[in-house]
């Protein structure tokens, strides 16, 4: 469609056949299939506290803790499993990237299960780089210990764990 998104299944003749894709929230969309093949649609409102959502067969859920960042957390929804794998797991989830730490949460019930990985917050720099050209006499050396932006990903294992 003009506004907004399109999910499109091939049949086994080869040809194509578009539907129009529900989301939820406003912006920041993504979208999986989940271990039973649903679509599962992924997003958050237009305004903090940030809150991600999803919805599958028409139930919304919120994934992961609120957040009143700037811009929303960054997340990965899971793939949709390999044909074949038994899915003993929650059948999606995602993975959130929050200032402290690495978080994965999935649907239970009415909520949501959120378990953080210890260790896995952004480095925290104390080196001042100028923003450009000439860099002589700099004597700053960073270290430091985390997760950059955006550098995570998440999948299944052979047994349906997510990982």
């Amino acid at each position: 469609p003009p506004n907004g998104f399109s999910r499109v299944t091939r049949a086994g003749d080869g040809t194509w056949t578009p539907v129009v894709a529900d989301t939820i929230g406003d912006d920041w969309h993504r979208f999986t299939l989940d271990a039973d093949g649903v679509p599962v649609t992924f997003g958050y409102a237009d305004l903090p506290p940030w809150q991600l959502r999803s919805l599958r067969e028409g139930v919304a859920a919120s994934l992961g803790q609120p957040s009143d960042t700037w811009f929303p957390e960054r997340y990965l929804p899971t793939r949709s499993p390999a044909f074949g794998l038994e899915v003993v797991t929650p059948r999606y989830g995602a993975a959130l990237q929050y200032p402290d730490s690495l978080a994965v949460a999935w649907p239970e019930g009415d909520a949501y299960t959120h378990v953080e990985l210890p260790g896995t917050g952004a480095p925290q720099y104390t080196c001042v780089v100028p923003d450009g050209p000439p860099c002589e006499g700099l004597t700053c050396q960073e270290s430091g210990v985390g997760v950059e932006e955006d550098q995570f990903a998440l999948a299944r294992t052979e047994d349906g764990a997510f990982w």
